[in-house]
Formats: C-alpha cells, structure tokens, sequence
C-alpha cells in the first residue's frame, strides 16, 4: 500500500483557515449596534425580523433594496402611510414588512442613531407630495446604494445569515 502524502491536505486546511478568518473585523462599538438591532427586531414578538424568521409576511429584500445595504435618499420621499426621507439623507436598509389585507409595506431602514420607518398604504390616497404607486413601481428612482461603513455592514451580514438560518430551520417543523 503506497504511503500518501499529507502535506497537501494540511496546505489546503491551512489555507482555508486563513481565508475563512479574513472576515471583516466589527468594532465593539459597531457590534453593539448590531446587537441592539436584532434585540429590537429580533427578539420582540412584533419586530419584523422575528416575522421573517418566523416564516410569516416579513422579509430581508424588496427589490432592488437588501438588508444590510446602505442607501442615499436621492430625491425626497413623503409616504403616503407616514414616514419621510430627505434627499441627501443615507441609511441602512434593514427589511420589510407586509400587512398584505390593507396593501401596507413598512420599509426599516437605520441612519445608526435612529430607526426611520417609511410606510405605504394602498389604502390611504395619493397626492403629489404623499407617494405610494411611484415608489412601488421604481424604487431606485429614491433611493441608490452606497459605500457603507465596512464594520457596521460586516456586522449585519453576520446578522443576515443568522436570520436565513433561523428562518430555514422554523420552516422545517
């Protein structure tokens, strides 16, 4: 029986160690604030990520919008369900939630002081300034993404993936 060589296999361990270990480094302080989120979203029975997590009509991505992606307001926003965004204005897209009887969408979004809560509402009329069908039909007429603050995204790409876990892992009972 020929004796194999090792040397490769612990090459390639060593490598993939190294690799897996170059995540973005987040801050203590960065980390807090990405601790204090999935505590107000996560672990409240009515926050929407524990919807989402629980399988229900929450979610991380409204199109073109993804969790954990920072945004500038590129021309203002009035919702007509409540809820404004200055041009210029830049935060954290942090999901959705959907209350699909009264054709209401909540986007979360975080500047990393406060929470800034845009709504929609079929329901509720529409003016020129007070918004609903222009944003559903082109939201990156409002909003672009932008460079984010490396530790503060790194650490709610860590969080994303918690979310996707524990979604998949309730949809299973």
């Amino acid at each position: 029986m020929p004796i194999r060589n090792k040397w490769p296999q612990r090459q390639m361990m060593h490598f993939l160690i190294r690799l897996l270990g170059r995540r973005e480094a987040t801050s203590a302080a960065d980390q807090a604030w990405v601790d204090a989120i999935e505590a107000a979203y996560l672990a409240s029975e009515f926050g929407h990520l524990r919807i989402f997590a629980d399988g229900r009509n929450a979610g991380l991505d409204y199109s073109p919008l993804r969790f954990g992606g920072y945004y500038r307001c590129v021309e203002t926003l009035h919702a007509n369900g409540g809820g404004v965004m200055e041009a210029g204005e830049e935060a954290w897209f942090l999901g959705y939630y959907v209350l699909p009887y009264d054709n209401v969408l909540r986007l979360h979004f975080h500047d990393g002081r406060q929470e800034k809560l845009i709504t929609f509402a079929g329901v509720y009329p529409e003016t020129e300034t007070l918004i609903y069908s222009a944003f559903i039909e082109r939201p990156e007429r409002y909003l672009e993404q932008v460079p984010a603050p490396r530790e503060k995204a790194a650490g709610l790409a860590v969080l994303r993936e918690k979310l996707i876990s524990l979604r998949r892992s309730r949809s299973r009972w």
